[in-house]
């Protein structure tokens, strides 16, 4: 997002140059460096902004990099069960072995990368460290983190002092059983290894400060030794360091900005980021003086590169923090780890729901943008029909205003218009009924105010339903985009990512209209939109039963696009409830996945008798790498008997979220 900001900055400033082109050099130096001024204002301050925001991400990261570490130690039942016998010889006024206890520590912290292990008692002395033999006895409970964990009886991380130095630390509880015996203190030292980590993220020089009494002591920096110095007797002038402010050190001006990294007592320690002015206007510099020595006007081009590159992985951390990371750079096919901690799990569980969803989204849009390359004159020719219907400006029932006609059908005809009562652009949908009776029209109403009670994103809705002459209409909302019937039609099958994206996002539509007690009944590609943002939208509730009765008055009526996906109950004249709609969804499904319907005949009666009669072969055959959690999802789907299906649109949802696939 930096990168075209400044992209748009240089390019505004090359068209300034191109038009001040006939102009004197000295007017071409004065907008160089009065543009460049801006930008380099803009660029550090977005930098010192971004710098801001990466390091606040990487101190938690790593401080739970070292809690999690401190968990891996505490749970080592031979370690802990060596302290609890070193305690317990303490308590006891027996010969305990503390030297062994330290060089335990010691191991551990070669083994773990951290700089410091100590072990403390239940009530907070200090009984051995890592980097003691055999250490003086000290009490702990001063100390704000000791403090925190023993009163929580959890792990807890933050920041401690320890003589001369400071830590990033952990304080985890020991425990043996139901018995806590101790805690263990772990620590990595704050110095210079911790300002580079920063910088190599922020791109920013940085030093970490103890403030006390109005003293600064720098404990890390990414600076020379004589730059150091000579920023901290500048910066010992300042009257507030934690103020932004712009320094002048060394002959080179620089753009500081301070935030708080701890308070530990009286000592306030602070991590300062600061950006070279003269650096980053160094190439507007070198523009002004070519055009002063040219002596001629010249185009200026200036550009600002405001951009950072986070390449490197924080690192050692957790698989998961380095997939999360990827994903935000826009790899979705990061890995996660399989299993997580207890306490990871909700997170875990929501980061994969929303790359799930990422996936989804992208490998859909992908179709779109294929298909929007491929059926450009197909959907032309489908959207505008050569028998006008309606004339464009007509106005039915005193409310809707034709714009024009998007589609005719056998049924009857859907046109795009204006509701001058709901004040938007409506889908009007006319479907001849000319001996339709009042029986039936009231029938009709009911099912359109049943409908219209469902409110859902994944939902087209249903505003209103009226006679028109020998005819109904119904009107509903106007969506943009293609049919899932148009999509499986160019691209065959789905990706088993967008596949599923978009099965779900069904299932969520359905849901939607089950709760409120509507179903389908006709649940087909052609009934399924895929908005040009990848939104799926499910459409023609509560049309069905109207469909049935304008069919049944037609003497060749055809049913073959509903009988390919109508459920054996339906077939036989046996009604539908919401598992006709599951049976309809597993052959999308499989349609989906794999671009096949599980059956397929020379006409309607001989299909509907498949739906009846014969078993669906396993999407294995044509798929190989088909989970089989999916494959067994779409034969429970299909089962001839509904009681043998998922008796809910829930059940299947939570099954489909559930699958992965080989990447």
């Amino acid at each position: 997002m930096n990168t075209s900001s400044g992209l748009k900055l240089s390019t505004k400033l090359t068209l300034i140059t191109a038009i001040l082109i006939t102009l004197s050099v000295i007017i071409a130096v004065f907008v160089t460096f009065y543009f460049g001024n801006q930008i380099a204002d803009e660029s550090i301050d977005k930098k010192l902004n971004s710098s801001h925001l990466i390091q606040d991400e990487f101190k938690q990261q790593k401080l739970k990099q070292l809690e999690l570490v401190s968990l891996v130690v505490a749970s080592d039942p031979a370690f802990v069960a060596y302290v609890a016998q070193t305690i317990f010889d303490l308590e006891n006024d027996a010969n305990a072995d503390i030297a062994s206890i330290a060089d335990l520590l010691l191991e551990r912290k070669q083994q773990y990368g951290f700089d410091v292990a100590i072990i403390a008692s239940v009530d907070g002395q200090q009984i051995a460290r890592s980097d003691q033999a055999m250490s003086a006895p000290r009490n702990l409970n001063d100390i704000k983190l000791m403090q925190e964990a023993m009163d929580a009886l959890l792990p807890v991380s933050g920041y401690w002092s320890d003589s001369q130095n400071y830590y990033q630390a952990a304080v985890v509880p020991l425990s043996r059983g139901r018995n806590l015996i101790g805690f263990l203190i772990t620590g990595l030292i704050i110095d210079d290894q911790l300002a580079n980590d920063i910088a190599k993220l922020s791109g920013t020089e940085v030093m970490v400060l103890d403030q006390h009494q109005g003293q600064l002591v720098s404990l890390g920096s990414t600076m020379d030794l004589n730059m150091s110095d000579s920023m901290i007797l500048a910066l010992s002038q300042l009257s507030n360091v934690d103020n932004n402010s712009t320094l002048n050190v060394n002959q080179q001006q620089l753009f500081i900005s301070s935030e708080s990294l701890a308070k530990l007592g009286d000592h306030h320690l602070l991590i300062l980021n600061a950006v070279s002015v003269d650096q980053t206007l160094a190439p507007f510099y070198k523009t002004r003086n070519i055009l002063i020595i040219s002596g001629v006007a010249a185009i200026i081009l200036a550009s600002l590169l405001a951009r950072f590159f986070v390449n490197q992985f924080l690192s050692p951390l957790s698989q998961m923090s380095s997939a999360t990371r990827q994903v935000s750079y826009g790899n979705y096919t990061a890995k996660f780890p399989e299993s997580v901690g207890r306490d990871l799990d909700d997170l875990s569980g929501s980061i994969n729901q929303l790359v799930q969803n990422l996936r989804g989204r992208d490998a859909l849009a992908g179709h779109m943008i294929e298909l929007s390359k491929k059926s450009t004159y197909a959907k032309d020719k489908a959207h505008k029909p050569t028998k006008i219907i309606i004339e464009p400006g007509k106005i039915i029932n005193n409310r809707y205003e034709i714009i024009e006609n998007i589609g005719t059908g056998g049924m009857g005809a859907v046109f795009q218009a204006y509701d001058q009562e709901l004040e938007e652009v409506v889908a009007l949908k006319v479907l001849k009924a000319k001996n339709t009776n009042t029986s039936d029209i009231a029938q009709f109403k009911d099912e359109i105010k049943v409908a219209r009670r469902i409110s859902h994103p994944n939902v087209v809705r249903i505003h209103d339903f009226g006679q028109l002459a020998d005819n109904v209409f119904i009107s509903m909302e106007f969506v943009q985009g293609y049919t899932l019937e148009l999509l499986l039609k160019y691209a065959r099958k789905l990706r088993p990512q967008a596949a599923k994206h978009a099965a779900i996002h069904i299932c969520e539509g359905l849901k939607a209209a089950h709760e409120v007690g509507v179903v389908h009944k006709d649940l087909k590609p052609a009934n399924i939109i895929v908005e040009l943002d990848t939104s799926i939208k499910l459409m023609d509730f509560g049309i069905a039963s109207i469909d049935d009765v304008i069919s049944s008055q037609r003497s060749n009526k055809l049913v073959g696009g509903t009988a390919a996906y109508m459920a054996p109950e339906q077939a036989t004249g046996n009604g539908a409830d919401e598992r006709s709609d599951i049976y309809a969804l597993g052959i999308l499904l499989m349609e989906m996945f794999i671009g096949q319907r599980p059956f397929y005949a020379t006409s309607d009666q001989d299909l509907m008798l498949k739906h009846v009669s014969e078993a669906p072969l396993p999407i294995s055959i044509q798929w190989a790498d088909a989970p089989k959690t999916l494959e067994q999802l779409i034969q429970k789907c299909l089962a001839k008997e509904p009681n043998s299906r998922p008796q809910n649109i829930q059940e299947v949802l939570s099954e489909l979220k559930t699958i992965k696939f080989k990447v």
